[in-house]
């Protein structure tokens, strides 16, 4: 995970913000989540983070934080579904094993890949033009 690019977050997109904190005797840095404001966005732009905000890895617990139902299809492939105002929005996953969880979603003979919140947040608005809900 690198640094984010501006043209890739919204405000209102999750992201990870690298903070130091004092525990006894040595600091340590740890990553809270936080939603972007206009004040994050522009340190962005501006490229002055140095690596400060990171994307937020998409997992199975966000996305039913944000409401999707987990059924299950096949061995280790499952449909993440989250009902719209006028239609069904789905996310597959298929478990790699070693490789780790594919998100994936289908839509008009396409496959977009999902790795981060950020990407889940904007695809689920360009494509319903609503906010996704996600508590963290």
């Amino acid at each position: 995970m690198g640094a984010i690019k501006a043209n890739d977050i919204r405000i209102g997109n999750w992201v990870n913000e690298k903070r130091v904190v004092n525990l006894i005797r040595e600091m340590e840095e740890i990553n809270i989540p936080v939603t972007v404001d206009i004040s994050i966005l522009s340190e962005i732009i501006r490229g002055n983070t140095l690596n400060k905000f990171s994307p937020i890895p998409l997992t199975e617990e966000i996305l039913v934080k944000a409401g999707f139902e987990c059924r299950k299809l096949y061995d280790a492939v499952y449909s993440f579904q989250l009902e719209c105002k006028n239609s069904e929005f789905r996310i597959f996953t298929v478990d790699l094993r070693e490789g780790g969880i594919d998100y994936h979603m289908e839509y008009d003979g396409n496959v977009v890949v999902l790795k981060y919140i950020h990407q889940l947040q904007n695809l689920y608005y360009s494509l319903t033009n609503q906010e996704l809900n996600i508590q963290l």
